[in-house]
C-alpha cells in the first residue's frame, strides 16, 4: 500500500503523512548518501535525536546499507556521548540540533572516528524547569566549531545528495538490501550506565524462525 500514511507528525496546529512509498524513497536516498561516504557493511552509524520521523528514516537507511544503527538518549550527558561514540567507532551520526551537536564535543573535538555529522534541524530551545522561564535557545554556531563544520550537513541536504548518489550506487545497495542475513547485528543499544559505564546490546535481525 504504497500510498497509505505510514508515519503521522505533528506540525503546528495539523498532522502530517508520510507515506509507505515516501519513506522508502527517503530511506533510500538516506543510503545512498551513506554508502557515497564509504560506510561499509557492519560499520556503526550513530543517532542522537528525540523519536522523530528522521529517526525511523535513518534505522531503515543504515539497515539498507548493511550497516548498524547505534542509539543515544537524547538527553544523557556529554561524557556518556562520548564514551557511546568512542567505545562504538560510530563513522557517521545524525544529531537533532544544537543541544545534541554540541554534547558531541564534550572534549572540544569528536572521538576520531566520526568523519561526518548529520543535522536535523534547529531545535535548540533547553527545556524549561517548572515555573522557570524557558532558558536562551542554543544557535548552530554555537554548537558546532568552526573546525567541525566541513564535516557537517544539514539533514535534508544530505538527502538531496543521497537521491544523486543512487545513480552510482543504486546497484550496491540492491546487492546489499538482498545479502542482508537475519543474524546480522543491526543494531547496538547501550545500557543506562547504572552498573558502570554504558555497554553495548548487539542486536540481530529479527529471524524468520524465531
Amino acid at each position: 500500500h504504497p500510498a497509505k500514511a505510514a508515519l503521522l507528525e505533528r506540525r503546528k496546529d495539523a498532522w502530517k503523512a508520510t507515506t509507505w512509498k515516501e519513506w522508502d524513497e527517503r530511506s533510500r536516498s538516506l543510503a545512498g548518501a551513506l554508502i557515497d561516504d564509504g560506510v561499509a557493511p557492519g560499520e556503526h552509524v550513530a543517532i542522537f535525536s528525540y523519536s522523530r520521523r528522521e529517526w525511523v528514516e535513518v534505522d531503515v537507511a543504515v539497515m539498507m546499507a548493511g550497516a548498524r544503527t547505534v542509539t543515544i538518549y537524547h538527553n544523557v550527558g556529554r561524557e556518556t556521548v562520548e564514551h557511546i561514540l568512542t567505545d562504538s567507532a560510530a563513522s557517521i551520526v545524525i544529531a537533532e540540533g544544537p543541544l545534541q551537536i554540541r554534547s558531541l564535543f564534550a572534549g572540544g573535538t569528536p572521538p576520531p572516528s566520526i568523519r561526518r555529522i548529520i543535522y536535523i534541524e534547529d531545535r535548540g530551545t533547553p527545556i524549561a524547569r517548572p515555573g522557570q522561564p524557558a532558558p536562551r535557545e542554543v544557535t548552530l554556531d554555537e554548537a558546532l566549531p568552526e573546525a567541525a563544520r566541513g564535516i557537517a550537513i544539514r539533514y535534508e541536504a544530505y538527502l538531496e545528495r543521497g537521491a544523486q548518489a543512487l545513480a552510482r550506487h543504486g546497484v550496491e545497495l540492491e546487492r546489499r538490501i538482498v545479502t542482508l542475513d537475519p543474524e546480522d547485528i543491526t543494531k547496538i543499544v547501550y545500557t543506562s550506565g547504572t552498573t558502570g559505564k554504558p555497554k553495548g546490546a548487539m542486536l540481530a535481525h529479527p529471524s524468520s524462525a524465531a
